[in-house]
């Protein structure tokens, strides 16, 4: 436990060291790269030992007021929530590391700092066994965060995001101290080791309370709003992190309150099922409408949470119904899809970063042809988009597998809720993988094949070592934990599952090599592409993104608001006329702009509360100090 309190402290240095000043960027990189690398190192031996051992460790300490006396602990919940923060973050501080040309020209001190921060706020939150310390924690990464979304904040958008962020995840705060502190009731004690076990309206006040809260982390619909805005708003890697493991804080912190309630209610599992679901249906039709790739993976992270959601749902129901071990491996599976969504989401969000580095292109409609342009880059986007489908033998197949299994052996139970509860889930995920497929073959199809559409796609050079590095190891990590993982499942059919996707990659790889070698001993001649009078080819005549996911989209409709932004051609002559859609948030554009708008509009009536007069503001600190007296001597 010593050591993860030592690994922050370092995180913490090497984030304030980057701040130092040098003639270029090689000392604040090396420094900020420091911080998550002696993270990983220190960290991944302990949570190595605790799966295998499954024996929690735990410290107290006293500091200085307001904290008192704080305890730490790790435990198998912990550990789990930490791998991919050590193995994500390490890779995101390399990958961020190798950037030569920025996106745009940002300050690197600054994001280095907020980086290590980031990684430091995740970890307290991850071993704090105390109120102020878990909202401390939490509060760094808020902060944290938030800076690092603003990282280009010349961008118009990109402070409409950080602010919509700022507003949420503080809302989500608001929402979250409550629960705690009425779990800790009259104790006098933020130790969780002292909290009281609430029973009926009030276990309920609280679980509703942390499911709104960290929901609202979690990017579960309808609080989510935030997500799609922010995520995309920040460079490739960071985004990475940000979907890969800070959403993954809010799963954490309904799991740990879940454990608080040990008599759980029969709707908490049905509440968390349904949302799961409409998240997970939901974000990934609204990925299916995007034009900005960012965006897209975005609305896929809303999507792979809804996942996990559900089968925590399903977790607790099949314990309530008397299926342990049914329960106990749906929260197996919900592991093991929460780490592997790390993976290939990382994977693909700094996929994204590299193409937006070398074309400055965010709209897919205006890429193609990146694969012949961009091999490493576009090859590993070929990886992660066919594990984040769930395709064999890739690591997204197996947690989606276990989830699925155990959702059909719910049908065969006596009662009707169970049964009833699992086709409800089956759709869900029938749904979304079905979706899910269509989504990723037109991310991956109209970016990296066919011809490119705009000159920075056509002119776009692969990127250097430095970024291709990281991205080869997450992509490496999908393949091998497609094979490894099932042999953690104490099963038959898990260990056979390994054995034919080892024997499948074998394959692939002779059959791969066995072609080049074929081609290598042919005549190779090209010439211009001819065929009932058609000529080459024209980057006017391809499908478009919009074009493939039509009957789709229109099918979906009533869940979007669409915009469409029309000019057409006039004259003799006519110039050329422009359509343009886009396919809004429902959820942002008819709920929370007008209440947003509301607000804004309370607020500027009150603003002659501010008038900038010092003698006003001494009378407001008057009447608090009156209203505070006359209450206690109440």
């Amino acid at each position: 436990m010593e050591i993860f309190l030592t690994l922050i402290a370092i995180l913490v240095v090497c984030g304030f060291a980057s701040l130092l000043r040098f003639k270029g960027n090689g000392f604040t990189c090396i420094v900020g790269v420091i911080g998550p690398i002696a993270a990983f190192a220190g960290g991944i031996p302990l949570v190595l030992s605790m799966l295998v051992n499954r024996i929690p460790s735990s410290l107290s300490i006293l500091l200085p007021f307001p904290f008192g006396l704080c305890d730490f602990e790790f435990d198998l919940v912990s550990a789990i929530f930490m791998i991919p923060l050590l193995l994500l973050g390490m890779i995101a501080a390399f990958y961020g590391s190798g950037i030569n040309k920025p996106e745009h020209a940002v300050p690197t001190r600054s994001i280095w700092f907020f980086f290590n921060l980031l990684i430091a706020g995740m970890m307290l939150i991850l071993i704090s066994a105390n109120i102020l310390m878990f909202l401390l924690g939490w509060e760094i990464m808020s902060w944290a965060s938030f800076f690092l979304i603003c990282t280009y904040h010349r961008k118009t958008e990109v402070r409409n995001a950080g602010i919509l962020y700022f507003i949420a995840t503080h809302i989500g705060v608001m929402l979250i101290i409550p629960a705690l502190f009425l779990l800790q009731g009259s104790t006098g004690d933020f130790n969780f080791s002292s909290f009281i076990v609430p029973y009926g309206g009030v276990a309920s006040l609280v679980f509703v309370l942390a499911l709104i809260g960290f929901g609202a982390k979690a990017g579960l619909v309808p609080f989510h709003v935030w997500l799609p805005e922010a995520h995309p708003a920040a460079p490739g890697y960071i985004s990475a992190v940000l979907s890969g493991v800070m959403c993954n804080m809010g799963i954490y912190g309904i799991v740990k309150v879940l454990m608080f309630l040990p008599e759980r209610q029969l709707w908490w599992g049905v509440s968390l099922l349904i949302l799961g679901a409409i998240s997970a249906v939901y974000g990934i039709i609204l990925a299916l409408a995007q034009h900005d790739f960012k965006r897209l993976l975005a609305y896929s992270t809303v999507e792979n949470m809804g996942i996990i959601a559900m089968a925590l749902g399903m977790g607790m129901l099949a314990t309530d119904y008397g299926l342990p071990n049914v329960g106990r491996l749906f929260f197996i599976g919900s592991a093991i899809h929460l780490i592997n969504h790390s993976i290939f989401k990382g994977l693909l969000f700094m996929t994204a970063g590299s193409i937006l580095n070398q074309t400055e292109e965010h709209d897919i409609d205006r890429l193609g042809g990146l694969l012949k342009r961009m091999p490493p880059t576009g090859t590993f986007m070929l990886i992660g988009c066919a594990a984040i489908c769930g395709l064999p033998p890739l690591n997204g197949f197996i947690g989606e597998f276990v989830i699925f299994i155990q959702a059909l052996e719910c049908l065969s139970h006596d009662s009707w809720g169970l049964p009833t509860a699992a086709v409800f889930m089956l759709t869900a995920l029938g749904l979304t993988g079905g979706l899910t497929m269509v989504c990723f073959t037109k991310l991956a199809g109209i970016i990296l094949l066919g011809e490119p559409r705009s000159r920075g796609a056509e002119d776009s050079i692969p990127v250097n070592p430095g970024l291709s590095f990281p991205l080869g190891i997450l992509a490496g990590l999908c393949i091998f934990l497609g094979i490894a993982l099932p042999l953690f499942l104490a099963d038959t059919i898990a260990w056979r599952i390994s054995l034919i996707f080892g024997v499948l990659i074998i394959l692939c790889v002779t059959i791969y090599y066995w072609r080049r070698r074929l081609s290598a001993t042919t005549l190779d001649c090209s010439g211009i592409t001819w065929g009932c009078g058609y000529s080459g080819g024209s980057s006017r005549v391809q499908y478009t993104g919009e074009s493939f996911v039509q009957p789709f989209t229109r099918f979906f409709k009533s869940l979007m608001r669409v915009r469409k932004t029309e000019s057409q051609p006039t004259g003799v002559f006519p110039v050329n006329g422009k359509l343009s859609m886009i396919n809004d948030d429902l959820f942002l554009e008819s709920v929370y702009r007008p209440i947003f708008k509301t607000i804004r509009t309370l607020c500027g009536k009150l603003r002659w509360l501010q008038s900038g007069h010092l003698n006003r503001y001494i009378l407001y600190i008057a009447l608090a100090l009156a209203l505070m007296l006359s209450w206690k001597l109440l």
